[in-house]
């Protein structure tokens, strides 16, 4: 069973999954698409990092830096949705109190829209890398 569980998670279309211990972790398109991005530039970075009982998308350990990837629909992207739904407004209150977790845990966040990773993405790159602390000049 596990076999195929395994097979069925790691074909499937619309997510990728990493096996984090001894569970799977959904992992979306844009996540890997930035995850593509971190490599390129040779930046370190952990995947699903915990701070409290949250996860963030990204951690960057040499800036002590938590990296969130939104999607403009799930997130509201104040840019395309000028009112947001039920589940849009749920989403953003669950990101203001990330963001205040992350903060009153010392570290630093920083939130990239799916519209700048996909269409800025060189943008997107100058920022990771002053985020970093490397000179993107």
């Amino acid at each position: 069973y596990s076999i195929v569980r395994s097979i069925i998670l790691r074909t499937s279309k619309k997510k990728y999954y990493k096996k984090k211990g001894n569970r799977f972790i959904k992992t979306s398109k844009l996540e890997k698409r930035f995850e593509w991005m971190l490599k390129e530039l040779g930046i370190s970075y952990k995947t699903q990092f915990r701070v409290g009982y949250k996860f963030y998308d990204f951690y960057l350990p040499d800036s002590n830096t938590l990296i969130e990837v939104d999607g403009d629909y799930w997130h509201g992207n104040r840019n395309k949705f000028k009112v947001l739904s039920a589940m849009q407004k749920k989403n953003h209150i669950n990101d203001l109190y990330k963001t205040t977790l992350a903060e009153a845990s010392g570290y630093r966040l920083f939130r990239f829209w799916e519209t700048d990773i996909n269409m800025n993405p060189l943008s997107v790159k100058n920022k990771l890398l002053e985020l970093n602390g490397e000179d993107n000049g």
